[in-house]
């Protein structure tokens, strides 16, 4: 995405640079939810669980890849979690 608009600032100047922070901001917040939910779900949190079963089926659409790893996640989260070993 962000490729895109700096091709998109190179090719034509008239774009904005805060057309920038949208995407990047956008990216920071997805980065930082995805780290939440994988810390709490090495911990086996139960909203770690249902929060991997939601990201798993808004990757369901990002064909191919995002598919197969929608796939995954959703298989790997159907079942409750067992209780971390120490």
């Amino acid at each position: 995405m962000i490729v895109v608009f700096l091709l998109a600032r190179l090719l034509w100047s008239e774009l904005p640079g805060s057309a920038m922070l949208l995407p990047a901001g956008v990216l920071v917040a997805l980065f930082t939810l995805h780290l939440a939910i994988s810390r709490a779900a090495l911990a086996a949190r139960p909203w770690a669980r249902i929060a991997s079963m939601v990201v798993g089926v808004c990757l369901l659409f990002g064909f191919p890849v995002g598919t197969v790893i929608g796939v995954y996640l959703l298989a790997n989260t159907w079942q409750p979690w067992s209780t971390p070993v120490a």
